[in-house]
């Protein structure tokens, strides 16, 4: 008998599920498939599957082609690199650099800041000279 599990419990499908299955004598099939596939349940991954889909590794329907969205505004002297999307609303400051990230509507991006591999929630504000690596800003968060 295979035990049940809590709703809203992190559950590890390589390390428990299919080994439980395994143990309780279920038939466990697998398919080898050359598709793209990733398991977005982290931070850094739904970053790494923006970036794939901006970048056009990977096809998805809901990606409309355009990773600026037409009401951003980036400084002319800022960089916004490596597969970034920025939501409506968004703005870059003067010599701020947004790598490999995804920085939802309406949030900062300071002055000489440096965004690299993150997600930025909805209007936070990410200060000037401030530098953000491999971290998720929270909805109306400030980093500086």
């Amino acid at each position: 008998m295979i035990e049940s599990i809590p709703l809203g419990a992190v559950v590890s499908v390589e390390r428990e599920t299919f080994p439980a299955l395994l143990a309780a004598g279920a038939v466990v099939i697998g398919v080898v498939d050359d598709a793209y596939w990733l398991d977005v349940g982290t931070p850094a991954a739904y970053v790494q599957a923006s970036v794939d889909v901006v970048n056009g590794a990977v096809f998805s329907p809901a990606y409309n082609g355009i990773p600026v969205h037409p009401s951003a505004v980036v400084d002319p002297s800022a960089s916004v690199i490596g597969g970034t999307a920025l939501g409506p609303g968004v703005v870059v400051a003067a010599g701020a650099v947004v790598d490999a990230s995804v920085v939802q509507r309406g949030a900062r991006i300071g002055a000489g800041a440096t965004v690299t591999r993150s997600a930025i929630g909805a209007d936070a504000v990410i200060g000037a000279g401030a530098v953000v690596s491999d971290a998720v800003v929270a909805d109306g968060a400030a980093a500086s």
